[in-house]
């Protein structure tokens, strides 16, 4: 028989379907060693008093690329011209069973990492109870993907109205060959 889908299911297949629509597809995979971030995030986790893992020090190395490189957070303002934006608002991917959401962490530029954890656990929490506020979904400019364990690759869904998306895959390990002196 039919299943039916629910209301967040079927407005994240009516935005998908809008971006394969209207944003070219395009993409880069690059491998990072994130072992030493690992590691600095627990420290920072001790020392803050807040959790913080890979994903507080993306979003917050994310955000404080808008100096940089303002076009991946502007929006397209058609005729090949883009509206460039006042801050890095970084929606981030997040799936508790309840169906995936992408909430928004406001000013990320302008936030400390202790800020943007919290706001991030709150986020979760949200998400777990699968009950945002639309203030909470509304007004990203650049969208991080994280996934969960087992996700080796997979290609950003550009939100409409957005120009850039970065998505990580789960840190994998891998064995390296040393070179001896």
């Amino acid at each position: 028989g039919l299943l039916s889908l629910s209301r967040n299911q079927r407005k994240i297949a009516s935005v998908v379907a809008e971006s394969h629509r209207d944003i070219p597809a395009a993409f880069t995979a690059v491998r990072v060693d994130v072992t030493e971030a690992l590691s600095i995030a627990r420290e920072l986790t001790r020392r803050l008093r807040v959790l913080v893992g890979l994903t507080e020090l993306v979003v917050k190395a994310t955000a404080d690329l808008l100096d940089a490189f303002p076009i991946f957070f502007a929006t397209p303002a058609g005729n090949g011209r883009a509206l460039r934006a006042t801050g890095a608002h970084v929606g981030v991917t997040l799936d508790r069973g309840k169906g995936m959401y992408v909430p928004v962490v406001r000013d990320a530029d302008r936030r400390t990492l202790a800020e943007i954890a919290r706001d991030l656990m709150r986020l979760r929490t949200i998400a777990g109870n699968g009950v945002f506020r639309e203030q909470d979904l509304r007004g990203g400019n650049i969208m991080v993907t994280l996934h969960v364990d087992g996700v080796v690759l997979a290609v950003p869904i550009i939100f409409p109205g957005q120009i850039c998306a970065l998505s990580l895959s789960t840190p994998l390990p891998e064995v390296r060959e040393e070179s001896g002196g």
